[in-house]
């Protein structure tokens, strides 16, 4: 094997530490690494030889990537623990064959925001999860996370797991279990619906009411990304249940067998197959995670969906009352509460803007304090150098509210470069798009199983005058 190596190799049991991250200015890295990747072949790629599979499932590198790294060895197959036979690269591979890709890893960077301890004892490690910062490893993430520099921060935690979701542009309460038992009561209240939730919103306009009860069915529209509110008599409504709190679409399993990749892997080839593996759809797909796809495209593409779409859309009960903390100086904004009683995929942002307020940088459920002059001083506060035309080739994004902000292009020390990477000599993979866009939406209160935590107000929050009812 020809691959440059400087340092251990990692796979998905390598914890991170302290000195695996750099911060430069308003932005955590990671100092890329040489990782193991490991797949198996499905069903579905059965038959097609190693090359072939790679360039179609990770398009992000070219054919004669994958030929080169399978000569040097840094692409290999396995096979399986029953037979043992010498492959090719154009050997058709069968169901089960074990493949290993090892690459030199760039992650995207992340807001240097704090991830605040709020609370620890034997069977809780509770954090306040910063905004514009995944919860745990998926995708290209995997160091760069709430848990990854949780491990690093705090590395005699042991194991610890994430108890609930909350979106990579949320920030707020985030429950850690430390043991089974923990995780097994937290997970039967959150499927029960015996858990409280509160959480914090500034949304659009002067919010006059000091409680208002939105009951409305949603359903969760794939094709568009958001949910959508159901009307009586002209759409199909679940009757409304004791247990109506949604399963979150994870499996909460503290021994899920797998590799988190392997799990992800599993995700994406059950959503292909729901949604169609034709390479028409998959490349469309592609575009759109690349954020290629002009407005008029995307919409036409829904559109198109829903012309083919002859299944009856189900919606679910959805319930979340919403309380008056106060209003900005200027009276553009309100400061309200939030307590879903139901836990729906983007409750609260959609039945927000169902009553006239959405979340005000919300753009997805109608927020206008977002486009140019927001991303521009958010991108200045930050220190990023914002721009509106074409990137060149050379340069690594940033995205905030669906314009550009072009990062400070940070190179890593020359003795860490690998030179059969593509990604290097900058820290940031080309072509990978970031998201910082934050969403002013903070989860402030959780109360299970007989306890609850709390995370302090956002720096979004504080401009607020208080109203009489409702003080902060």
């Amino acid at each position: 094997c020809n691959l440059k190596m400087n340092g251990r190799l990692e796979d998905e049991h390598t914890r991170p530490t302290e000195d695996d991250f750099v911060i430069h200015g308003p932005a955590r890295f990671v100092k890329p690494y040489h990782f193991d990747f490991s797949c198996s072949v499905k069903r579905r790629q059965a038959g097609k030889s190693v090359i072939d599979i790679f360039v179609k499932e990770f398009s992000g590198r070219s054919r004669a990537y994958y030929e080169e790294a399978f000569r040097d060895g840094r692409l290999r197959i396995e096979g399986t623990t029953r037979q043992k036979i010498t492959y090719e690269a154009s050997t058709p591979l069968g169901e089960g064959v074990r493949i290993r890709h090892r690459v030199h890893r760039h992650e995207p960077p992340v807001p240097n925001a704090q991830v605040q301890l709020i609370e620890e004892d034997d069977d809780y490690f509770v954090v306040c999860k910063p905004a514009g910062m995944p919860v745990h490893s998926g995708g290209q993430y995997r160091k760069n996370t709430v848990m990854g520099i949780v491990h690093a921060t705090w590395p005699g935690t042991g194991r610890i797991a994430p108890a609930h979701r909350l979106d990579r542009p949320v920030s707020g309460v985030l429950i850690c279990t430390k043991n089974k038992e923990t995780a097994r009561n937290v997970l039967d209240a959150i499927t029960s619906g015996d858990t409280m939730k509160v959480y914090v919103a500034r949304v659009l306009g002067r919010f006059e009411q000091a409680t208002v009860d939105v009951d409305a069915p949603l359903y969760y529209d794939f094709g568009v990304g958001r949910a959508v509110v159901g009307v009586e008599g002209v759409d199909t409504i679940l009757p409304d249940q004791p247990e109506s709190r949604e399963p979150s679409r994870r499996k909460h399993n503290v021994n899920a067998a797998g590799s988190p990749a392997e799990r992800a892997s599993d995700a994406s080839d059950r959503l292909m197959q729901a949604r169609g593996s034709t390479t028409e759809h998959h490349q469309t797909a592609k575009r759109i995670k690349k954020n290629k796809l002009s407005k008029k495209e995307r919409v036409a593409l829904h559109l198109k969906k829903c012309a083919e779409h002859k299944e009856e859309r189900i919606f679910r009960p959805a319930r979340t009352i919403v309380r008056l903390i106060g209003h900005s100086k200027d009276g553009r904004t309100s400061l309200v509460e939030c307590q879903p009683i139901t836990g729906r995929t983007h409750q609260i942002r959609a039945h927000l803007s169902h009553i006239g307020h959405p979340i005000a940088n919300d753009a997805t459920y109608g927020g206008t304090i977002a486009g140019h002059v927001q991303t521009g001083d958010l991108a200045r506060s930050l220190g990023l150098h914002r721009r509106l035309d074409e990137p060149s080739s050379d340069s690594r994004e940033v995205y905030m509210n669906g314009v550009s902000a072009v990062t400070v292009d940070v190179k890593i020390p020359e003795e860490d470069v690998d030179p059969a990477c593509p990604h290097c000599p900058y820290y940031v993979a080309r072509d990978y798009p970031v998201d910082w866009t934050p969403l002013w939406l903070h989860a402030h209160r959780y109360s299970i199983c007989g306890r609850s935590f709390e995370a302090p107000y956002p720096e979004w929050a504080h401009d607020i005058d208080a109203h009489p009812t409702n003080p902060k």
